[in-house]
């Protein structure tokens, strides 16, 4: 029932984030219509609306106080943590930063977004319901967010797990599909019949004729996925080392996406009609090469400077531009008709590459299409992307911005757990302060009555100055000096380091415990080899039962 009710109002929301968007667009394109410049039509309604975005959401940011924006990347990360929360106030400021931008014009995606709009709605029904696992919770709204905006229930259900969850477990799959299955059912009543692509009297080939050209695709897809991904990434480094403010940021972004987006509006926005008609063959092999460089620079400007929205539409374009161009170069040396078939190739391969969820993507294309021949055309393209990419950019967009964060998904749940648990949480009391060093037998005595082996010098104020290990005081000259009673560079951890990080530095150590202290050099505690053991093990044990069938 919470799944069900999930799926209505994230396909609820959905509906009206999509419809909105393509009301305003038309909207401000009715209102002031295209003027011509030298002869060439300027769509000048795109600076005033980009304009007009960009304060809307310069309010928001200033309102919900967000440090920055929220995505499909924190929507991964929260589904891998123990208790997998969400900032919701951020999620939903997110939300709408998303609609202003790609309302406005800006070369933003939608799925993105909606994705991590149903996330954070699962986040909000989980604290008042709690009666479902964080990690299914999240993956039922990210279910529903696809399947809302594809129209593709099983894609949905593929998605939450490919992308998201990044497992496979029976007690998930049930809450999963009702919420996939329910928003892809509401959004088919409230947007009948909307699709990303209608493909009416368009054939496959033989699969013999484009088994080769679509694996050999494949492997220029994946180039042009990294060149995308890479592109995104340098826009926002470059963007962040200006000096700056927000506001003007994004007025740089308004002032070039206006100009550049007034005379090829077919780059701008979610530009779905752009993308069917180069399926159906409508535009040239030259401008389809220019869209797909235009595509990648003003998808880069608009999020590298300001705007906010997804990547997986702005791929879907590229990955079509690009498919597109192959299939028509193709035809200029006589290999002819596959230029339909690539360019769906293309948007499924450059789409799986950038979000890295190949199967979820082959599936989509395939509620998309109702073709097995086109499905599977697409997967000969995906697997060659895919790998591309993985070798020479990663996984996926989303695991590279959560690695720029220090987060690394590949190691796993468990190690994730243990580089987020603070040494703070586990460092005990159980040891032996010795507060001055003058009488070395004293403390021999103190320690062998405190039957342990080790001890710490510290202050009236608690500050550690050193520790003490029986076997080297028992060993000393009696005209030793005070010096060297203390144990030669001892391994002190610091209280915000992590398990994981201690595990490592305390590879090679021996001894009974070590000590933990705080930035100013207090002592916190101390933590043994058996503690980190112990909060390895619980690691394991709490992934092993997420993961669990």
């Amino acid at each position: 029932m919470t799944a069900a009710l999930l799926g209505i109002v994230v396909a609820t929301i959905a509906a009206g984030f999509v419809s909105g968007i393509a009301a305003i667009g038309a909207w401000g394109a009715q209102i002031i219509p295209p003027i011509t410049i030298a002869g060439v039509p300027f769509h000048a309604h795109l600076l005033p609306s980009l304009a007009i975005a960009a304060a809307a959401i310069l309010i928001v940011k200033r309102i919900s106080t967000a440090a920055r924006w929220y995505g499909p990347a924190d929507s991964i990360l929260a589904a891998h943590q123990t208790q997998g929360q969400l900032d919701v106030k951020a999620g939903f400021a997110s939300t709408i930063a998303a609609f202003l931008s790609a309302a406005g014009g800006a070369s933003v995606g939608q799925y993105g977004p909606l994705v991590h709009f149903g996330a954070t709605i699962a986040a909000s029904m989980r604290r008042i319901l709690g009666n479902m696992p964080h990690d299914i919770m999240i993956g039922c709204g990210v279910a529903a967010a696809i399947s809302a905006g594809f129209h593709a229930p099983i894609a949905g259900v593929i998605f939450a797990h490919e992308a998201v969850m990044r497992h496979f477990s029976i007690r998930a799959l049930g809450p999963v599909v009702a919420a996939s299955v329910t928003a892809a059912s509401l959004s088919e009543i409230i947007m009948p019949g909307a699709s990303l692509l209608h493909i009416d009297g368009v054939f496959p080939p033989a699969l013999h004729m484009v088994l080769l050209p679509a694996l050999i695709s494949g492997l220029v897809f994946g180039l042009g996925a990294v060149l995308f991904m890479h592109s995104l990434r340098k826009t926002t480094a470059f963007s962040a080392k200006l000096p700056l403010p927000a506001w003007g940021k994004l007025a740089v972004a308004v002032c070039l996406l206006g100009a550049i987006g007034g005379f090829f509006p077919q780059a701008m926005g979610l530009a779905t009609k752009t993308v069917a008609d180069a399926f159906a063959g409508q535009i040239a092999l030259q401008v389809l090469v220019l869209l797909f460089v235009l595509k990648i620079a003003l998808t880069s400007l608009s999020l590298g400077f300001g705007f906010f929205g997804g990547v997986f539409s702005p791929a879907i374009f590229t990955g079509a531009m690009l498919g597109g161009a192959i299939g028509q170069g193709l035809g200029l040396i006589g290999i002819v008709g596959l230029a339909p078939s690539l360019t769906l190739a293309g948007m499924a391969a450059v789409a799986a590459a950038v979000i890295g969820a190949p199967l979820a993507t082959v599936i989509i294309t395939l509620e998309l299409t109702g073709s097995y021949h086109f499905a599977l055309i697409a997967l000969l393209s995906v697997a060659g992307a895919s790998l591309v990419t993985h070798i020479l950019f990663g996984h996926s967009f989303f695991d590279r911005q959560l690695l720029d964060r220090g987060v690394d998904l590949a190691a796993g749940r468990a190690q994730l757990k243990l580089a987020q648990t603070p040494l703070r949480d586990l460092a005990h009391s159980d040891y032996l302060a010795v507060s001055n060093m003058n009488d070395r037998q004293q403390i021999i005595d103190q320690m062998i009555r405190g039957n342990v082996t080790e001890s710490y010098l510290v202050d009236p104020n608690g500050q550690l100055h050193g520790k003490f290990i029986l076997p080297q005081l028992l060993s000393l000259p009696d005209d030793s000096e005070d010096s060297a009673m203390l144990a030669p560079d001892p391994l002190i951890l610091q209280a915000d380091d992590n398990v994981a990080n201690a595990m490592t530095l305390a590879r090679d150590f021996i001894g009974e415990s070590i000590p933990v202290v705080d930035s100013t050099g207090h002592l916190c505690g101390v933590i043994s080899e058996a503690d980190l053991f112990h909060a390895y093990e619980t690691a394991q044990t709490q992934t092993r039962w997420i993961e669990r069938d």
